[in-house]
């Protein structure tokens, strides 16, 4: 993980612009644990519809997976093993 992303995680959250419904927002998304099967990884997480484009910007961004009721993305060549928490 890059230092930015060690960053985020010492914060607990981070502070977006992204466009939702054509309006540009600032949306909060606060560092979880996730499950998934036996591996527990970190990601960014918000309960804002973000979409998909905004998403995968972000991750490659911040160097965090990112998730949001639409989906989730991961940095470019990633997976959750990386992010093992």
């Amino acid at each position: 993980m890059q230092s930015n992303a060690n960053q985020i995680i010492e914060k607990g959250y981070i502070e977006e612009r992204v466009s939702i419904s054509g309006i540009w927002q600032r949306v909060t998304f606060r560092v979880m644990r996730k499950k998934y099967g036996s591996i527990e990884y970190i990601v960014l997480h918000t309960e804002k519809l973000v979409g998909a484009s905004d998403l995968l910007r972000i991750a490659n961004e911040t160097g965090l997976p990112v998730e949001s009721p639409v989906g989730s993305a991961f940095p470019k060549g990633k997976m959750a093993e990386d992010f093992k928490a």
